[in-house]
């Protein structure tokens, strides 16, 4: 008689955060987990590097979906104060519903 064997292999989650700003595509390993406050920390170093300290260098949109470390307080808060009014996502000032994707030139206007 032939044994059954079942083999299991545990995956390991790789999150890959990514932007397309001043004609570069910039990629970055996320946390993991990756949760609201990992996420916090994350932005608050990752951006500043990419789009500048000044009010000058802040001409870029931030958009993000609707995973639950997006909506927590202090990521909401930090993207009202590092790009005010040019960030999409749930809660923010542009809302953006879940699964939708299309984005082009006409969903900014005043941009």
């Amino acid at each position: 008689m032939v044994g059954i064997r079942r083999f299991q292999h545990r995956w390991s989650a790789i999150n890959i955060w990514g932007c397309i700003y001043a004609g570069a595509i910039h990629l970055r390993l996320a946390p993991n987990p990756l949760n609201g406050l990992n996420y916090l920390a994350f932005i608050q170093e990752t951006l500043p590097d990419i789009i500048g300290d000044g009010p000058g260098d802040r001409d870029a949109w931030f958009q993000q979906d609707s995973a639950p470390g997006h909506g927590i307080r202090g990521v909401t808060d930090f993207l009202d104060e590092v790009l005010p009014e040019r960030w999409i996502g749930r809660f923010g000032p542009v809302h953006w519903p879940p699964r939708y994707f299309p984005i082009s030139h006409n969903s900014f206007p005043n941009s």
